[in-house]
Protein backbone atom coordinates (compact mmCIF):
# COMPACT_ATOMS: atom_id res chain seq x y z
CA UNK A 1 0.00 0.00 0.00
CA UNK A 2 0.95 3.63 -0.18
CA UNK A 3 3.52 4.88 2.31
CA UNK A 4 2.87 8.55 1.71
CA UNK A 5 3.48 10.62 4.82
CA UNK A 6 1.57 13.53 6.27
CA UNK A 7 0.71 16.32 3.89
CA UNK A 8 2.70 19.50 4.36
CA UNK A 9 -0.18 21.59 3.09
CA UNK A 10 -1.44 24.11 5.65
CA UNK A 11 -4.56 23.15 7.56
CA UNK A 12 -7.73 24.74 6.23
CA UNK A 13 -10.22 23.79 8.93
CA UNK A 14 -9.41 26.54 11.42
CA UNK A 15 -8.37 30.17 11.69
CA UNK A 16 -4.76 31.13 10.81
CA UNK A 17 -2.32 30.05 13.49
CA UNK A 18 -4.65 27.52 15.10
CA UNK A 19 -2.94 24.31 16.16
CA UNK A 20 -4.65 21.37 14.51
CA UNK A 21 -4.38 17.95 16.21
CA UNK A 22 -3.34 14.73 14.50
CA UNK A 23 -6.95 13.70 14.03
CA UNK A 24 -7.51 16.64 11.70
CA UNK A 25 -4.33 16.35 9.56
CA UNK A 26 -4.35 15.52 5.87
CA UNK A 27 -3.35 11.90 6.48
CA UNK A 28 -4.39 9.49 3.69
CA UNK A 29 -7.62 7.70 4.58
CA UNK A 30 -8.27 3.97 4.54
CA UNK A 31 -4.81 3.09 3.22
CA UNK A 32 -3.20 0.35 5.29
CA UNK A 33 0.55 -0.10 5.08
CA UNK A 34 3.04 -2.32 6.86
CA UNK A 35 2.83 -5.74 8.45
CA UNK A 36 -0.14 -5.03 10.68
CA UNK A 37 1.61 -4.22 13.97
CA UNK A 38 1.84 -1.01 15.99
CA UNK A 39 4.41 0.48 13.59
CA UNK A 40 2.11 -0.03 10.60
CA UNK A 41 -0.48 2.39 9.36
CA UNK A 42 -3.90 0.96 10.07
CA UNK A 43 -5.69 3.26 7.65
CA UNK A 44 -8.32 4.73 10.00
CA UNK A 45 -8.62 7.79 12.18
CA UNK A 46 -10.71 7.03 15.24
CA UNK A 47 -12.06 9.43 17.87
CA UNK A 48 -12.65 7.79 21.24
CA UNK A 49 -14.83 9.26 23.98
CA UNK A 50 -14.44 7.69 27.41
CA UNK A 51 -10.88 6.66 26.54
CA UNK A 52 -9.62 7.29 30.07
CA UNK A 53 -12.21 5.04 31.74
CA UNK A 54 -12.34 1.32 32.55
CA UNK A 55 -12.87 0.25 28.92
CA UNK A 56 -10.68 2.93 27.37
CA UNK A 57 -7.19 1.52 27.85
CA UNK A 58 -8.17 -1.89 26.50
CA UNK A 59 -9.85 -0.42 23.41
CA UNK A 60 -6.95 1.95 22.72
CA UNK A 61 -4.51 -0.94 23.05
CA UNK A 62 -6.46 -3.13 20.61
CA UNK A 63 -6.59 -0.36 18.02
CA UNK A 64 -2.98 0.62 18.64
CA UNK A 65 -1.87 -2.93 17.86
CA UNK A 66 -2.91 -2.34 14.26
CA UNK A 67 -1.49 1.13 13.81
CA UNK A 68 -4.70 3.14 13.72
CA UNK A 69 -4.55 6.87 14.46
CA UNK A 70 -6.52 7.88 17.54
CA UNK A 71 -7.82 11.05 19.12
CA UNK A 72 -8.56 10.31 22.77
CA UNK A 73 -11.05 12.61 24.46
CA UNK A 74 -10.38 13.54 28.07
CA UNK A 75 -12.02 15.86 30.59
CA UNK A 76 -8.80 16.17 32.58
CA UNK A 77 -5.22 17.25 32.00
CA UNK A 78 -2.22 15.35 30.61
CA UNK A 79 -2.08 13.14 33.70
CA UNK A 80 -5.52 11.72 32.89
CA UNK A 81 -4.47 10.18 29.58
CA UNK A 82 -0.70 9.69 29.71
CA UNK A 83 -1.06 6.03 30.81
CA UNK A 84 -2.44 5.37 27.30
CA UNK A 85 0.74 6.49 25.51
CA UNK A 86 2.49 3.07 25.43
CA UNK A 87 -0.50 1.57 23.59
CA UNK A 88 0.16 3.42 20.34
CA UNK A 89 3.22 4.13 18.21
CA UNK A 90 4.73 7.61 18.25
CA UNK A 91 2.53 10.17 16.54
CA UNK A 92 -0.52 7.92 16.31
CA UNK A 93 -2.41 9.21 19.35
CA UNK A 94 -3.21 12.71 20.55
CA UNK A 95 -5.52 14.00 23.30
CA UNK A 96 -8.49 16.26 22.85
CA UNK A 97 -9.77 18.14 25.88
CA UNK A 98 -13.55 18.04 26.02
CA UNK A 99 -16.66 18.69 28.06
CA UNK A 100 -19.79 16.73 27.24
CA UNK A 101 -21.72 19.98 27.76
CA UNK A 102 -19.61 21.89 25.22
CA UNK A 103 -20.51 21.14 21.61
CA UNK A 104 -17.45 22.90 20.16
CA UNK A 105 -15.03 20.64 22.04
CA UNK A 106 -16.98 17.57 20.88
CA UNK A 107 -16.92 18.80 17.29
CA UNK A 108 -13.19 19.59 17.42
CA UNK A 109 -12.54 16.04 18.62
CA UNK A 110 -14.64 14.37 15.93
CA UNK A 111 -13.71 16.52 12.93
CA UNK A 112 -11.80 14.45 10.37
CA UNK A 113 -12.45 11.07 12.00
CA UNK A 114 -13.53 8.00 10.04
CA UNK A 115 -14.98 6.28 13.10
CA UNK A 116 -16.20 7.44 16.50
CA UNK A 117 -16.36 5.18 19.56
CA UNK A 118 -18.42 6.32 22.55
CA UNK A 119 -17.42 4.50 25.75
CA UNK A 120 -18.77 7.15 28.11
CA UNK A 121 -20.71 5.94 31.11
CA UNK A 122 -21.11 6.59 34.81
CA UNK A 123 -21.76 4.21 37.71
CA UNK A 124 -22.69 7.12 39.95
CA UNK A 125 -23.43 10.80 39.49
CA UNK A 126 -20.37 12.97 40.16
CA UNK A 127 -20.84 15.78 42.62
CA UNK A 128 -19.33 19.05 43.75
CA UNK A 129 -18.10 19.49 47.33
CA UNK A 130 -21.73 19.65 48.38
CA UNK A 131 -23.34 16.24 47.63
CA UNK A 132 -26.62 17.80 46.51
CA UNK A 133 -24.92 19.69 43.65
CA UNK A 134 -24.65 17.22 40.78
CA UNK A 135 -21.89 17.88 38.27
CA UNK A 136 -22.70 15.15 35.72
CA UNK A 137 -25.94 13.21 36.02
CA UNK A 138 -26.86 9.94 34.35
CA UNK A 139 -28.98 11.94 31.90
CA UNK A 140 -26.07 14.26 31.09
CA UNK A 141 -23.78 11.38 30.14
CA UNK A 142 -25.97 8.49 28.97
CA UNK A 143 -28.58 10.53 27.09
CA UNK A 144 -27.56 14.10 26.30
CA UNK A 145 -23.86 13.40 25.89
CA UNK A 146 -24.47 10.30 23.77
CA UNK A 147 -26.96 12.15 21.60
CA UNK A 148 -24.57 15.07 21.10
CA UNK A 149 -21.71 12.81 20.05
CA UNK A 150 -23.97 10.95 17.59
CA UNK A 151 -25.40 14.15 16.09
CA UNK A 152 -22.01 15.79 15.64
CA UNK A 153 -20.60 12.58 14.16
CA UNK A 154 -23.36 12.62 11.54
CA UNK A 155 -22.88 16.30 10.80
CA UNK A 156 -19.12 15.80 10.41
CA UNK A 157 -19.66 12.96 7.89
CA UNK A 158 -18.22 10.26 10.11
CA UNK A 159 -18.57 6.88 8.41
CA UNK A 160 -19.09 4.65 11.45
CA UNK A 161 -20.23 5.03 15.07
CA UNK A 162 -19.90 2.48 17.86
CA UNK A 163 -21.94 3.26 20.98
CA UNK A 164 -21.33 1.19 24.12
CA UNK A 165 -24.39 0.72 26.32
CA UNK A 166 -25.26 -2.19 28.66
CA UNK A 167 -27.19 -5.44 28.57
CA UNK A 168 -29.10 -4.05 31.57
CA UNK A 169 -30.49 -1.22 29.41
CA UNK A 170 -34.29 -1.19 29.38
CA UNK A 171 -36.81 1.58 29.76
CA UNK A 172 -38.94 -0.20 32.37
CA UNK A 173 -36.02 -0.90 34.71
CA UNK A 174 -36.28 0.22 38.33
CA UNK A 175 -32.77 1.60 37.97
CA UNK A 176 -32.37 5.10 36.58
CA UNK A 177 -28.91 4.12 35.37
CA UNK A 178 -30.37 1.32 33.20
CA UNK A 179 -33.27 3.48 31.99
CA UNK A 180 -30.96 6.28 30.84
CA UNK A 181 -28.80 3.72 29.03
CA UNK A 182 -31.88 2.56 27.09
CA UNK A 183 -33.01 6.10 26.23
CA UNK A 184 -29.45 6.90 25.14
CA UNK A 185 -29.52 4.02 22.66
CA UNK A 186 -32.73 5.38 21.12
CA UNK A 187 -31.32 8.88 20.80
CA UNK A 188 -28.11 7.60 19.22
CA UNK A 189 -30.00 5.53 16.65
CA UNK A 190 -32.17 8.54 15.81
CA UNK A 191 -29.21 10.88 15.35
CA UNK A 192 -26.91 8.40 13.59
CA UNK A 193 -28.89 5.71 11.72
CA UNK A 194 -26.71 2.65 11.33
CA UNK A 195 -24.87 3.10 14.61
CA UNK A 196 -23.48 -0.04 16.21
CA UNK A 197 -24.88 -0.64 19.70
CA UNK A 198 -22.75 -2.75 22.05
CA UNK A 199 -24.42 -4.18 25.17
CA UNK A 200 -21.94 -5.92 27.47
CA UNK A 201 -23.17 -8.12 30.28
CA UNK A 202 -21.61 -7.57 33.73
CA UNK A 203 -17.95 -6.85 33.03
CA UNK A 204 -15.10 -8.01 35.24
CA UNK A 205 -11.39 -7.26 35.16
CA UNK A 206 -8.39 -6.11 37.17
CA UNK A 207 -9.82 -2.63 37.84
CA UNK A 208 -13.54 -3.43 37.95
CA UNK A 209 -16.20 -2.28 40.42
CA UNK A 210 -17.57 -5.82 40.62
CA UNK A 211 -15.31 -8.64 41.78
CA UNK A 212 -12.84 -6.21 43.30
CA UNK A 213 -15.67 -4.69 45.35
CA UNK A 214 -16.75 -8.11 46.66
CA UNK A 215 -13.15 -9.06 47.45
CA UNK A 216 -12.68 -5.76 49.31
CA UNK A 217 -15.83 -6.39 51.33
CA UNK A 218 -14.66 -9.90 52.19
CA UNK A 219 -11.39 -8.42 53.39
CA UNK A 220 -12.80 -5.48 55.36
CA UNK A 221 -16.33 -6.31 56.56
CA UNK A 222 -17.47 -8.79 59.22
CA UNK A 223 -20.23 -9.99 56.86
CA UNK A 224 -21.19 -9.47 53.21
CA UNK A 225 -24.67 -8.07 52.53
CA UNK A 226 -26.97 -9.56 49.90
CA UNK A 227 -30.07 -8.04 48.30
CA UNK A 228 -32.97 -10.49 47.84
CA UNK A 229 -30.59 -13.28 48.83
CA UNK A 230 -28.36 -12.57 45.83
CA UNK A 231 -30.60 -14.40 43.36
CA UNK A 232 -30.24 -11.96 40.45
CA UNK A 233 -28.46 -13.58 37.49
CA UNK A 234 -25.62 -12.34 35.32
CA UNK A 235 -23.21 -13.82 32.77
CA UNK A 236 -19.87 -12.17 33.58
CA UNK A 237 -17.67 -11.26 30.64
CA UNK A 238 -13.99 -10.33 30.71
CA UNK A 239 -13.10 -6.72 29.92
CA UNK A 240 -10.40 -7.77 27.45
CA UNK A 241 -12.86 -9.81 25.40
CA UNK A 242 -15.42 -7.00 25.38
CA UNK A 243 -12.87 -4.47 24.18
CA UNK A 244 -11.54 -6.79 21.48
CA UNK A 245 -15.12 -6.93 20.21
CA UNK A 246 -15.55 -3.15 20.37
CA UNK A 247 -12.32 -2.62 18.42
CA UNK A 248 -13.32 -5.27 15.87
CA UNK A 249 -16.72 -3.63 15.36
CA UNK A 250 -15.11 -0.21 15.02
CA UNK A 251 -12.96 -1.15 12.02
CA UNK A 252 -15.55 -3.39 10.36
CA UNK A 253 -18.16 -1.25 8.62
CA UNK A 254 -20.36 -4.28 7.88
CA UNK A 255 -21.40 -4.19 11.54
CA UNK A 256 -23.34 -0.96 10.93
CA UNK A 257 -26.86 -1.07 12.34
CA UNK A 258 -26.28 -4.16 14.47
CA UNK A 259 -26.77 -4.58 18.20
CA UNK A 260 -24.28 -6.82 19.98
CA UNK A 261 -24.97 -8.53 23.29
CA UNK A 262 -21.61 -9.51 24.75
CA UNK A 263 -22.19 -12.04 27.51
CA UNK A 264 -20.03 -14.69 29.13
CA UNK A 265 -20.64 -18.37 28.51
CA UNK A 266 -21.81 -19.17 32.06
CA UNK A 267 -24.65 -17.71 34.10
CA UNK A 268 -24.30 -17.19 37.85
CA UNK A 269 -26.34 -15.66 40.64
CA UNK A 270 -24.83 -12.82 42.66
CA UNK A 271 -24.58 -15.18 45.62
CA UNK A 272 -22.59 -17.70 43.58
CA UNK A 273 -20.24 -14.93 42.42
CA UNK A 274 -19.55 -13.82 45.99
CA UNK A 275 -19.02 -17.42 47.13
CA UNK A 276 -16.49 -17.88 44.32
CA UNK A 277 -14.66 -14.68 45.32
CA UNK A 278 -14.44 -15.86 48.92
CA UNK A 279 -13.18 -19.27 47.84
CA UNK A 280 -10.36 -17.68 45.82
CA UNK A 281 -9.34 -15.16 48.45
CA UNK A 282 -9.67 -17.51 51.42
CA UNK A 283 -11.64 -14.83 53.24
CA UNK A 284 -14.90 -16.52 54.18
CA UNK A 285 -17.49 -14.24 55.71
CA UNK A 286 -21.17 -14.78 56.54
CA UNK A 287 -23.67 -13.75 53.86
CA UNK A 288 -26.47 -11.64 55.29
CA UNK A 289 -29.70 -10.90 53.41
CA UNK A 290 -30.50 -7.21 53.93
CA UNK A 291 -34.06 -5.85 53.45
CA UNK A 292 -34.32 -3.82 50.26
CA UNK A 293 -35.38 -0.61 52.02
CA UNK A 294 -32.40 -0.81 54.39
CA UNK A 295 -30.02 -1.49 51.48
CA UNK A 296 -31.39 1.47 49.52
CA UNK A 297 -31.09 3.76 52.53
CA UNK A 298 -27.49 2.64 53.02
CA UNK A 299 -26.78 3.29 49.34
CA UNK A 300 -28.33 6.75 49.63
CA UNK A 301 -26.00 7.62 52.51
CA UNK A 302 -22.86 6.16 50.88
CA UNK A 303 -23.68 8.06 47.69
CA UNK A 304 -22.78 11.30 49.50
CA UNK A 305 -19.10 10.31 49.46
CA UNK A 306 -16.86 11.22 46.49
CA UNK A 307 -16.41 7.71 45.03
CA UNK A 308 -19.27 5.56 46.34
CA UNK A 309 -19.06 1.80 45.86
CA UNK A 310 -22.79 1.52 46.58
CA UNK A 311 -25.71 3.79 45.69
CA UNK A 312 -29.47 3.57 46.03
CA UNK A 313 -29.77 3.17 42.28
CA UNK A 314 -27.21 0.36 42.23
CA UNK A 315 -29.23 -1.53 44.84
CA UNK A 316 -32.19 -1.41 42.45
CA UNK A 317 -29.99 -2.68 39.61
CA UNK A 318 -28.72 -5.56 41.78
CA UNK A 319 -32.27 -6.91 41.99
CA UNK A 320 -32.53 -7.39 38.19
CA UNK A 321 -31.18 -10.13 35.93
CA UNK A 322 -28.70 -9.12 33.25
CA UNK A 323 -30.01 -10.70 30.03
CA UNK A 324 -27.99 -12.69 27.53
CA UNK A 325 -28.39 -12.31 23.76
CA UNK A 326 -31.87 -12.37 22.25
CA UNK A 327 -32.42 -13.85 18.76
CA UNK A 328 -32.25 -10.36 17.22
CA UNK A 329 -28.87 -9.52 18.78
CA UNK A 330 -25.43 -10.38 17.44
CA UNK A 331 -22.72 -11.89 19.67
CA UNK A 332 -18.96 -12.38 19.85
CA UNK A 333 -19.24 -15.10 17.23
CA UNK A 334 -20.54 -12.62 14.66
CA UNK A 335 -17.22 -10.78 15.00
CA UNK A 336 -15.21 -13.98 14.62
CA UNK A 337 -14.30 -14.02 18.30
CA UNK A 338 -14.82 -17.56 19.49
CA UNK A 339 -11.98 -18.06 21.97
CA UNK A 340 -13.10 -16.19 25.08
CA UNK A 341 -11.82 -16.09 28.63
CA UNK A 342 -13.55 -18.40 31.09
CA UNK A 343 -14.74 -16.65 34.23
CA UNK A 344 -13.25 -18.94 36.86
CA UNK A 345 -9.86 -19.07 35.15
CA UNK A 346 -9.50 -15.38 34.39
CA UNK A 347 -10.88 -14.02 37.65
CA UNK A 348 -8.38 -16.13 39.58
CA UNK A 349 -5.51 -14.24 37.94
CA UNK A 350 -6.25 -11.02 39.82
CA UNK A 351 -8.20 -12.13 42.89
CA UNK A 352 -5.23 -13.86 44.51
CA UNK A 353 -3.84 -10.52 45.63
CA UNK A 354 -6.62 -10.31 48.22
CA UNK A 355 -5.40 -13.42 50.03
CA UNK A 356 -3.42 -13.18 53.23
CA UNK A 357 -0.01 -13.82 51.77
CA UNK A 358 -0.99 -12.98 48.19
CA UNK A 359 0.20 -15.39 45.53
CA UNK A 360 2.52 -17.16 47.97
CA UNK A 361 -0.34 -19.15 49.49
CA UNK A 362 -3.12 -21.37 48.14
CA UNK A 363 -6.78 -20.61 48.89
CA UNK A 364 -6.91 -23.45 51.44
CA UNK A 365 -3.88 -22.21 53.37
CA UNK A 366 -5.15 -18.64 53.19
CA UNK A 367 -8.39 -19.82 54.75
CA UNK A 368 -6.52 -21.65 57.51
CA UNK A 369 -4.40 -18.56 58.22
CA UNK A 370 -7.46 -16.35 58.38
CA UNK A 371 -9.21 -18.66 60.78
Amino acid sequence: GSRAGLSTAPATNGPPGELVGLGRTEMPRNVAAGTGGRHSRGGQKIAIFGATGFFGGYVVNELGKHGHNMVVATRGDDVSWRHLKPYADYGKMVPSYVSIKDEKSIRDTIRGADTVINLMGKHYETKHYFPTLINCSFEDVHINGAELVARVAREEDVKHLVHVSSAYAKQDSQSRWARTKAVGEERVNKQFPGAVIVRPNTVYGDEDRYLIAYASMAMGLPAIPLVENGQAKQSPVYIGDVCRAIAAAAVNYTTAGKTFNLSGSQEYTTKQIIEYVMSQTGRHKPLVDVPVNIAELTGRLINNFPNPYLTEDYVKLMREDCPTASPSEATFADLGLNELSTFETKAYSFLYRFREGGHFVTPSSAKATHQ
